[in-house]
């Protein structure tokens, strides 16, 4: 089931965007910044925690206080994570385990 979002641009038009073309979020001064596989970002007036509740659970997930990422645009994780579009994100040790949990590890 996809869960859109009608979010507000900064040059005021209203643009409909399916969370599966959120790569990750991060917050910056207040705002929500959703991330697209084509290098946009999109401002959100709303806190990163209203926020990843709206997402679907098990398909993002939260790796530090101010980044939730999409599971499946995750290239590879080492001390942080590699997205896929090649933005380096942290990996706090307060997610970590919980992180890594979501996966088998071999």
């Amino acid at each position: 089931m996809r869960h859109y979002f009608l979010i507000l641009s900064k040059d005021a038009r209203r643009e409909m965007i399916s969370d599966e073309e959120i790569v990750y979020a991060t917050v910056k001064d207040k705002y929500v910044q959703a991330k697209l596989p084509d290098q946009r970002t999109v401002i959100i007036r709303t806190s990163l925690q209203k926020f990843e509740t709206s997402l679907p659970p098990n398909v993002f997930l939260r790796i530090h206080k101010s980044y939730i990422v999409r599971i499946n645009f995750i290239k590879y994780v080492k001390n942080t994570v590699i997205m896929k579009t090649g933005d380096e994100l942290p990996l706090s040790k307060e997610f970590k385990d919980d992180f890594l949990d979501n996966f088998s590890i071999f």
